[in-house]
């Protein structure tokens, strides 16, 4: 276990507090079906590291779906929940904890971690983070109150957490998170602690992984880069040729793809109905749209000016349309 270090993306230079470190947790696994537990003080007085949620371990090409209400300290933007991701579910401290024992990263609900090194994981990897909060005050403001609907997506050694995040005071005030990590092939639990906080956990659930999901870095289908070599403000409509197939596919062609500066979705039109449509924003891996006929729309981290945004569209017996715009 570390202690918290440096200052996070939103707050550069904050003074943090010490706190008593102790043997709270000694890793006994609950299963998903018996969670529902509140984790420190409500009154938000539970000092750091002193408190955590019953471990749930983390399957392969499964996602825990986590229903929770945190109700953070105003103090810090640090004041809320926290992940805490072992190979045994063990949460006591360095000197207490099991010969083998890994941890292989913490993570905060505002975008910093450690394990490996600062926003690094065990194994040398970066922690990768989007979000679309507008500023530290708005975050604070949300997350005093907030319901949090969280999906942790494991593939492999890799992990991706996805955070619905809405004021309870205020519905039109919310936030979209991802979180993204590497610990290892084996064994993979998460905790909840707080830090000046108080965190409801509601029901923790299971499903199966989307398949067409991608976590982390080189492990991309090689179908789906883009095959163009344009200017990424130039357009890619699919018009490779179909060959000598008899009889012709049809081409799909991607007709519209809107994605504008500050936006948290991405729309768009293609000229079939029941396509497969994955988007690519950035250097991000593709992900799955939601197509209802001819139109799809995708929610995204807020777009920022210059990001390439990348559609791809597939359906059998059709040759694969794409298109890339430049949010502007």
């Amino acid at each position: 276990m570390r202690k918290k270090l440096l200052a996070a993306v939103l707050a550069a230079s904050m003074v943090l507090s010490v706190a008593p470190v102790l043997p709270v947790n000694t890793g006994t696994v609950a299963s998903a079906e018996d969670v529902n537990e509140t984790v420190g003080a409500e009154d938000k007085t539970t000092a750091w590291w002193t408190a955590f949620s019953k471990p749930l371990q983390l399957e392969t090409d499964k996602v825990l779906v986590v229903d929770m209400d945190n109700y953070g300290g105003t103090a810090n933007v640090w004041n809320n929940y926290v992940m805490v991701f072992t190979n045994d579910g063990s949460t006591v401290a360095a000197a207490d904890a099991p010969a083998d024992h890994k941890e292989f990263a913490v993570v905060r609900a505002d975008d910093w971690g450690w394990g490996g090194g600062d926003n690094k994981s065990l194994s040398g990897d970066a922690i990768t983070y989007t979000h679309d909060w507008a500023d530290e005050a708005s975050y604070k403001e949300i997350m005093e109150d907030a319901h949090i609907t969280m999906e942790v997506a494991r593939k492999g050694s890799w992990i991706q957490v996805s955070a619905d995040v809405v004021s309870n005071k205020d519905e039109t005030k919310k936030y979209n998170r991802t979180v993204t990590l590497n610990t290892a092939e084996g064994n993979v639990f998460l905790n909840f602690t707080v830090d000046g906080s108080c965190l409801k956990i509601n029901s923790v659930d299971t499903k199966d992984i989307d398949p067409d999901l991608v976590i982390g870095p080189g492990t991309e289908d090689p179908g789906t880069e883009d095959p163009g070599t344009k200017d990424p403000g130039t357009e890619d409509a699919g018009t490779e040729d179909p060959g000598d197939d008899t009889p012709a596919k049809t081409q799909i062609k991607v007709t519209k793809v809107t994605a504008k500066k500050n936006a948290t979705k991405v729309t768009g039109t293609v000229s079939v109905t029941k396509a497969t449509v994955k988007v690519k924003v950035g250097k991000n891996a593709y992900k799955k749209a939601t197509v209802n006929g001819k139109k799809f729309t995708i929610k995204v981290a807020k777009l920022k000016k210059g990001t390439k945004v990348t559609v791809k569209a597939t359906k059998k017996n059709c040759t694969a349309g794409t298109k890339s715009v430049t949010v502007k």
